[in-house]
């Protein structure tokens, strides 16, 4: 079962993520609500990378949505 869950209230965190994986610097700090999740490619030792589909707060429209990694979100 993923880590989170659809309609779940997210923030994504401003350290303490994978330095592989850091999002965009404008989404750090804020606060969203996961719309879908997204399984990436991985290895059977590693496992699949997850990513959640974040529909942002006040967020221009293009940049509404966005794919975050795991590592950088945290539940609110």
């Amino acid at each position: 079962m993923p880590e989170f869950q659809p309609g779940q209230r997210v923030r994504v965190r401003e350290e303490g993520g994978a330095p592989s994986s850091l999002p965009d610097t404008k989404f750090l700090g804020q606060e969203g609500t996961i719309q879908s999740i997204q399984y990436g490619r991985g290895t059977l030792q590693e496992g699949h990378p997850t990513f959640y589909h974040v529909e942002f707060d006040n967020a221009r429209v293009v940049d509404k949505v966005m794919a975050i990694s795991a590592d950088w979100i945290e539940p609110r």
